[in-house]
């Protein structure tokens, strides 16, 4: 089995949640808290962020992006080449949902030629901010990068991308949850809550 770490992307700003989403309460923590012990099994598990002094009090590596302003594709560029190890499980730091379970999961699926493998629900939503890519995939990315165009699907286009059906990861679509709003972030506490004691 393939040596496997973890990048958790902190770098966006957050407009429309209207504060730092890694911060935001969570359990018995913070939703970066919360991941962070997800993935505490893997070979790694850093941070990407666009400065890390915003980081300070968290004992994992911080890798600063190094393309500012071209979005979560940049924090990819600037992470694919910090990692130690052929696979790279890249998540967003708004999907408390999601577990050490789903990257071991893409990690049973990834073909040995596949440069990425990418969630896809049954709508035709991808979720390249919850997959796993090879190292090998940096040069393309950063050509991507150097386009103008930052879009992750655009992106995906230049790789041998495995798209995974995301029912069949653990947590399902549900799993793969991210919150971008304060109504979201409120919805899913009040699903959340209202499982562990309905």
């Amino acid at each position: 089995m393939e040596a496997m770490s973890a990048v958790i992307l902190c770098g966006g700003h957050s407009r429309r949640m209207g504060r730092d989403k890694a911060g935001l309460a969570w359990g018995d923590g913070t939703l970066l808290d919360t991941l962070l012990r997800a993935l505490s099994g893997l070979d790694e598990v850093y941070l990407s962020a666009d400065c890390a002094e915003r980081y300070p009090f968290h004992a994992c590596r911080v890798v600063e992006d190094q393309y500012p302003h071209s979005g979560p594709l940049g924090g990819l560029c600037s992470a694919l080449p910090a990692c130690r190890t052929p696979l790279l499980f890249a998540v967003a730091c708004d999907m408390p949902l999601v577990t050490g379970a789903v990257a071991a999961a893409l990690r049973e699926r990834i073909t040995p030629h596949a440069q990425a493998a990418v969630p896809q629900e049954a709508s035709g939503r991808i979720h390249p901010l919850c997959a796993l890519y090879r190292r090998t995939a940096a040069p393309a990315l950063i050509q991507q990068l150097q386009s103008v165009d930052f879009r992750l699907r655009s992106a995906l286009s230049r790789l041998d991308t495995l798209y995974i059906p995301a029912w069949e990861l653990p947590g399902g679509e549900m799993g793969l949850t991210n919150l971008n709003t304060p109504g979201e972030y409120a919805a899913l506490i009040k699903n959340s809550e209202c499982e562990v004691n309905c």
